[in-house]
């Protein structure tokens, strides 16, 4: 547990890639709650949406 509260990575960093794999694994409650702590955490609404576009896009192209 304590690495998953001091991520070598940097909370920020962490969060982010949590919440493109919660998008990835379509777990709406996951994506909920590591969008609340990325935003907690400062990061801006255009990031955020980027990553999910981004995300969404991947996810789409694996199921060609």
């Amino acid at each position: 547990m304590n690495a998953l509260a001091k991520p070598f990575m940097g909370k920020e960093k962490f969060e982010i890639i949590s919440l493109a794999i919660s998008i990835l694994n379509s777990c709406e409650k996951c994506v909920i709650s590591h969008e609340k702590a990325v935003m907690d955490l400062g990061v801006s609404r255009n990031k955020i949406h980027d990553v999910m576009k981004l995300t969404s896009i991947v996810k789409g192209l694996s199921s060609l």
